[in-house]
Formats: C-alpha cells, structure tokens, sequence
C-alpha cells in the first residue's frame, strides 16, 4: 500500500489553485471586456468621451490634451512642442489678442501663431495645435509625438520650444518618471529607447508587464477606481503669489476639469524670482539624465525626418538670473550639441536664450513669458519658418498630407 505523501499532496493543491486562478482571471476578463470593452494600445476618438472612466490616466491634463488633439475638426497643419515655457507664452498671448478668458485646459489651438503664419501664407486656413505640457523634458516631447503622430495624425511642420531643463532637470530621476511619460506609455512602443527610459532591469521589466496588463479588461476596472478616487480627493493649487497664468500651467493634479483652470485676457504685471527654484535643478549641469534625453531628443528629430515632417527647434529665451546658473561652458557645448543633432536630422535650430530683445517685462518668473513676450516668441516662430523655404512650402502644402491613419 502506497505511503501517504504530504509533499505530493500539497503541490497537487498548489497546481489545482493555480489552474483554477488562471481560468478565474481569464473568465473574469472575458466578461469585464463585453462590459466595459478591452484596449487595444491605439489611440481613437470613442476612448476620449468624458464617460469613457476606465481610460487610464483619465481627466489628467495629458488625456485632456490628446483628446483635444482627435476632437479638433480640422488636423494641424502645424505642432508646437514644449512645456510650460510654451504654454505661459501662447495662452497668455492669445487670451490677450482675442481679449478673451482663455480655459487653459482645453484651449490648444493656437490663435496667435495662426494669425502671424496665416500673414505669411496668404490663405488664412492654417490650424496651429499646442501640444505643450507642463513639466514635460525633451523625453515627454518624444512619447507625445509618436503617440499623437503615429497614432492618429501628423502635421506637416513641428516646432520644438527647448530650454536646458529639458535636458538636465537634477530633480527627474529617470525619463519615465514623469507623468506624460507614463500617460502615453500605453500608446507607445518605446523599443530601442526602452533601455533609457528603464536603466534600471527591475524597473524596466515592471514597466513591460504594466503596459501589458494596462490592455487587459480587467485593468481597466483598476482605472475606473483610481479615477474615481482621484476624484474625490481635493488637491491644493500651487500658489504662485496670486498669478493666475502661472498657477494655471503650473498645476500638477491628478484629474482636472474644464472652468477650473482659467486666465484673463489682460493679466496684471507681476514677476516671481524662482531661481532658488532651479539652483536645485541645474545644481549638476552634466547629470547621468542629460545623455539619456539629448538620445530621446535626437530619435525624435529623426522619426520625424523619416515621417517626412518639417522640423523647427527654437531655444527659448530665459532671464540672465536663471542663465547664470549653469556654466558658460555648459552653454556652449548644449547650443553646439543642439545644432549638431538638428543639423543630422534636417531641423532647423534658432537660438533666442541669450537674446537681449526679451525683457524683464516680458517674463512673470525667470524662465516663462507673458503676453508681450510670449508676442514676441510667436514672432519668432512665424519668421523663423517664413526665412526657411522648405518650411514654408511645407505648411503650404495640400492639407491631406495631415492623413489620418
């Protein structure tokens, strides 16, 4: 007579509560899929209606900004990439030229830079997309791109407002920190840029099984609650000594809502020295992120040449208090660095950092701009494209090269 085999048994029962798990799991996302519908990791109009709640990263300022990008009627002719340094400058510039309130949230058609282009053309149809967000790095521009671009429409000329934060912030550990990055990371393949995204292997084999389970039906309920709860919970607004434009492009919640985020159309003059700001910021002018998004920033130049979109990157003006900060040795070789990376893609760089025209007047803080400089950097786009005759041609062409895929 067979003995009896604790060790045996207990495997048996691990194996069989195993077994049972699994067809639990797979049944329970069969059933969750014909309810609430399963992702498939591309990016369509149906999955930004404000009742889609089981949309990861729904009501962020990301999938704000994307669902503006697949409602507008009209694909852009023209992009514009960037963080809050893009954003202070063009939403304070077109609330003041309309003299309109402007709804930071979703305001992302760029009616000044329209305006000056559309001068310029002739035929006074140009669409003209912000695709900034604040606290975004050279890294973020990347994912926003192919998310945007690859996934639902290109435009026809990108322009890219850099500054060395997007290069060197000491305050990102790594790439795939940031919250665009994580938002649009369920509708990019980072492939080869993975490595950098992740140096870390544990942290990149989480991040590869998150992207593979975000598409489940299951995860998705796992977002309807973290939406829900975010929700509920009540965030304190940065406070920026009573500036609506900078508290605006400045908050960091988690879920927001249109009307919640406004600027007038003539803000009052006011300036914040937010330099102890970036002491902490550029306190290592050559940190291990530097390499890492100077390769994010160099792919992205390149996917754009092989998409066969016009690129224009303008390195944004900043007060001499901020410049100081950094060597000038860090300056010269980041301005070469810069135009030796759009020189090997087909860009074009124009470089306004040092640029005397720009004024303590224009700016509220140290790095972004008000109305009157954000006129003065939309000027600086529009000429910029207007001296180069490929860009120009470019945005002149037929409007169907904006294709939908």
């Amino acid at each position: 007579m067979q003995g009896f085999e604790p060790a045996k048994l207990s495997r048996q029962i691990i194996t069989s509560c195993f077994v049972v798990a699994a067809l639990a799991f797979l049944v329970v996302n069969l059933v969750v899929g014909k309810t609430v519908g399963a992702s498939d990791g591309r990016i369509c109009r149906e999955m930004f209606s404000e009742k889609e709640y089981h949309q990861p990263g729904y009501g962020s300022w990301a999938w704000w900004l994307t669902k503006e990008y697949v409602d507008a009627k009209t694909p852009a002719d023209v992009v514009v990439l960037g963080s809050s340094q893009i954003n202070t400058a063009v939403l304070a510039t077109d609330a003041h030229e309309s003299q309109q309130v402007i709804d930071t949230l979703t305001h992302r058609e760029i009616t000044s830079l329209e305006h000056r282009l559309n001068k310029t053309v002739g035929d006074g149809n140009l669409k003209v997309f912000n695709a900034a967000i604040a606290g975004a790095v050279a890294s973020d521009y990347y994912m926003v791109a192919k998310a945007l671009f690859g996934g639902y429409s290109k435009p026809k000329l990108v322009i890219i407002g850099v500054s060395p934060r997007d290069f060197i912030d000491n305050e990102l550990p790594v790439a795939s920190a940031t919250a665009p990055f994580h938002y649009y990371s369920q509708f990019v393949d980072t492939g080869k840029m993975t490595q950098l995204a992740y140096p870390d292997p544990i942290a990149r084999l989480n991040a590869q099984l998150a992207m593979t389970f975000d598409k489940l039906p299951l995860r998705q309920v796992h977002s309807i609650l973290d939406t829900y709860l975010l929700g509920q919970k009540k965030e304190e607004p940065k406070k920026h000594s009573g500036n609506a434009l900078l508290a605006a492009v400045s908050n960091a919640a988690q879920v927001v809502k249109p009307g919640e985020w406004m600027i007038p159309a003539n803000m009052p003059p006011i300036y914040v020295d937010n330099s102890y700001e970036y002491v902490k910021r550029y306190r290592d002018p050559n940190p291990p992120n530097y390499p890492i998004q100077l390769a994010f920033f160099d792919e992205l130049l390149s996917w754009l040449s092989k998409e066969n979109v016009k690129v224009l990157v303008v390195g944004m003006p900043t007060r001499p208090e901020n410049r100081q900060l950094l060597p000038p040795a860090f300056w010269s070789t980041y301005r070469l660095t810069l135009n030796t990376l759009c020189q090997r893609n087909g860009a074009y760089f124009i470089d306004v950092s040092h640029c005397n025209d720009f004024e303590k007047c224009d700016f509220v803080d140290t790095v972004h701009m008000n109305a009157s400089g954000g006129a003065k950097i939309l000027d600086v786009f529009a000429e910029g494209i207007a001296k180069r005759q490929d860009l120009l041609a470019a945005i002149k062409q037929d409007a169907s090269i904006a294709s939908r895929p």
